[in-house]
């Protein structure tokens, strides 16, 4: 009989994906401490584009026009929005609450 357990890498990228993943909300909290939450939502985005701009360099040139408001769209509900709501929804919920939310997410209606 095989053996139909993940191996042990599987379950450590799945425990790095999750500190990683449950850690943005715990550093929202932080971040509150400083900056108001539309500046710490602005400083996500800002942080993310700036990593992301390498490879949007290079693939720029490659976007037909009529991709480019399915893009923005894309952008604006899948990021932009959502950094706003979290850091805006951390003043008055804890960060875990947060996350557990943000778990919903893919959930159908």
């Amino acid at each position: 009989m095989e053996n139909d357990a993940p191996p042990l890498k599987a379950w450590l990228l799945l425990g790095l994906l999750a500190l990683i993943w449950g850690s943005s909300f715990l550093l929202i909290k932080k971040g509150l401490l400083g900056f108001s939450p539309d500046q710490l939502a602005a400083i996500r985005i800002a942080s993310a584009g700036f990593f992301l701009l390498p490879f949007i360099l290079r693939r720029f040139k490659t976007v037909r026009s009529h991709h480019w408001l399915k893009l923005i769209c894309v952008g604006l509900v899948g990021s932009f929005i959502p950094a706003f709501l979290f850091a805006f929804a951390q003043t008055e919920l804890p960060s875990g609450v947060t996350g557990v939310l943000n778990t919903f997410t893919p959930l159908p209606p």
